[in-house]
């Protein structure tokens, strides 16, 4: 599954002045802010945005694999759950049909 993210490696750049930086990587060179928390949830919530990436592709193995045995997983709120946070992490829509998933 391909994301409209930005490509790259994403990481926690660090405070400055009560703000906390997501910065990406594209190329490997300088990064660019792709975030900036602040409050007093901050830190922990640029914890969870440079994450991202990793939880997106970590959430599609997992529901490829629960795929394969579709007849236990498909009804299980868990996976409906999956389903839910990984269209939403996306934009897109995915749908079980003859098999398959159908992504739009």
């Amino acid at each position: 599954m391909e994301t409209k993210l930005t490509p790259g490696t994403w990481n926690n750049a660090g405070e400055i002045d009560g703000e906390y930086f997501v910065e990406a990587h594209p190329d490997q060179n300088d990064g660019f802010a792709v975030a900036i928390c602040h409050g007093p949830d901050g830190e922990a919530n640029a914890r969870a945005i440079e994450a991202l990436p990793d939880l997106i592709q970590a959430l599609d193995l997992v529901l490829a694999v629960a795929t394969l045995e579709i007849s236990r997983y498909h009804e299980s709120l868990s996976y409906s759950k999956a389903i839910e946070a990984l269209c939403k992490a996306t934009g897109q829509v995915r749908i079980y049909q003859d098999g398959e998933w159908e992504v739009s």
